[in-house]
């Protein structure tokens, strides 16, 4: 069961044959390169994370409303992903390392769409829309400790994967494991520029 606390929520799903759509696409932009602090900054974001499933059942309360029905269930979520506010190089032991990451998680919006729902005393555009704003207030309400979250992890795990490889060999394997993807050579360049100034 879901349950929501201290929103009269519970109830049960159960879904079947999901698909997903837009994994592939990842946006890059917003990109700065600040040549007296030898920092960048940018953005990643999936455009649009689609989950489609053929067939849900659903059971319950939501938000106070009695919920059932069955059909197909669509899920949208716009602009995932994070903004790189400042991410700066060093060289510890001969090897490339971050020496600090500053990110935030951002996320324009939630989509629901619930075909065959049948939702008592609100339309089903209604109940999609408390469902898109809750899980948006969520997002929002946890950004600041998920942001840190990730930016923790992401430069332990980096820094991990980096150690003993001298800037070259980095520069190396980006270009041996990204196949000439076009959004990878700020990386690339930014790292140069890094090596040159040291």
């Amino acid at each position: 069961p879901q349950i929501i606390p201290g929103t009269d929520t519970n109830y049960t799903i159960s879904v079947m044959n999901g698909t997903s759509h837009g994994l592939n696409h990842l946006l890059f932009d917003q990109y700065e390169f600040n040549a007296s602090t030898s920092s960048i900054r940018f953005r990643l974001t999936f455009p649009n994370l689609t989950k489609v499933y053929n067939n849900y059942e659903m059971e319950g309360v939501i938000f106070g409303h009695n919920v059932s029905g069955e059909g197909v269930m669509r899920q949208e979520v716009i602009g995932n992903g994070i903004h790189v506010t400042d991410l700066r190089l060093e060289e510890v032991n001969n090897s490339l390392q971050i020496a600090s990451l500053e990110l935030t998680a951002v996320l324009d919006k939630y989509i629901f769409e619930f075909g065959g729902l049948n939702v008592v005393g609100i339309t089903v555009q209604q109940l999609e829309k408390l469902m898109e704003e809750y899980d948006m207030a969520v997002f929002n309400g946890e950004n600041e400790q998920v942001s840190k979250y990730i930016a923790d992890s992401y430069k332990s795990s980096l820094n991990t994967n980096m150690a003993g490889l001298t800037t070259e060999q980095v520069i190396q394997w980006l270009k041996d494991h990204t196949k000439g993807d076009a959004h990878v050579g700020f990386i690339e360049n930014f790292i140069a520029r890094f090596s040159k100034a040291l």
